[in-house]
């Protein structure tokens, strides 16, 4: 009498060996999908916060020489700029060359990193004699790019720039961006004679933007007549370009420092805004 052979399913030690094979092969792509995509996100989103952060303070930039009138606009020479502590800032004269040298009216066709905007002071209620005699308050504001603290050529405050402070096209502090700034803002009120500094607000210093590794006004020259018979349209000097240039460190590179050698730039995301604003007048 044969016996009855029983059925058993189950797998072969290589079968189970082969599905454990393809299973972590799976989740290990999926792993890696995961992980290349959110370091993908967080560079984006690294890049768009640089952006916005700019975006704002040139908006606010912009808005205000909006307000100003086209004389009342000057090129900074800012070598000579000392707004640092322990310096006085409330102390200087306007014309202090403390404070920056003031160009006006702004040149045309050149590239600079200071400007000075005078504008009238919002505190004013307005007064028609007031008006017709120039005797409101003004207000008078200041930008201006320097080289950051750690990122100035040795020794610090020596340099020949904003503050003392001197790019040296090297990469100091070793995180991937050569003599990255910042921009800088000054706000003086002045009284009704536009001359004394009022004495509750003063002077004021701040820093808007970091990150800051170009900062760039330009005042297009007029179209001459040479160029019009040349066939070029007819420009004149009524408006004036900003740009701000900026670099950090990529996020999704999980890199704290790179060393300043050539290929670099691939691990930094940069950035630049740019206006166009017209002159009032």
């Amino acid at each position: 009498m044969k016996r009855a052979r029983i059925a058993q399913a189950g797998l072969t030690m290589i079968e189970v060996v082969i599905a454990a094979i393809i299973l972590t092969a799976i989740v290990g792509m999926s792993s890696y999908l995961v992980w290349s995509s959110s370091r993908a996100v967080s560079s984006a989103e690294a890049g768009l916060q640089l952006e916005n952060t700019a975006r704002e303070a040139l908006n606010v930039m912009a808005q205000e020489l909006r307000q100003a009138r086209r004389l009342g606009i000057a090129k900074v020479t800012t070598t000579t700029i000392q707004t640092d502590p322990p310096a006085d800032v409330h102390g200087y004269n306007i014309n202090d060359p403390g404070l920056g040298v003031a160009v006006s009216p702004c040149p045309e066709g050149v590239d600079f990193d200071g400007i000075r905007v005078d504008l009238v002071d919002p505190r004013n209620t307005f007064n028609l004699d007031d008006f017709k005699n120039s005797q409101e308050r003004t207000y008078t504001v200041q930008y201006w790019w320097q080289v950051e603290y750690d990122e100035q050529r040795e020794p610090k405050g020596k340099g020949i720039g904003p503050n003392g402070r001197e790019p040296d096209s090297e990469d100091n502090n070793r995180n991937g961006v050569v003599d990255e700034g910042a921009l800088m803002k000054m706000e003086t009120w002045f009284e009704a004679d536009r001359v004394t500094v009022d004495k509750k607000l003063g002077r004021q210093v701040t820093t808007v933007l970091r990150n800051v590794k170009r900062l760039r006004f330009r005042v297009p020259a007029a179209t001459t007549a040479a160029e019009i018979a040349a066939g070029k349209p007819n420009l004149n000097s009524d408006r004036i370009e900003i740009a701000i240039d900026l670099e950090i460190m990529d996020p999704k590179k999980n890199i704290q420092k790179v060393a300043d050698k050539p290929g670099k730039e691939a691990l930094l995301i940069l950035k630049t805004v740019s206006a166009v604003v017209d002159f009032r007048n």
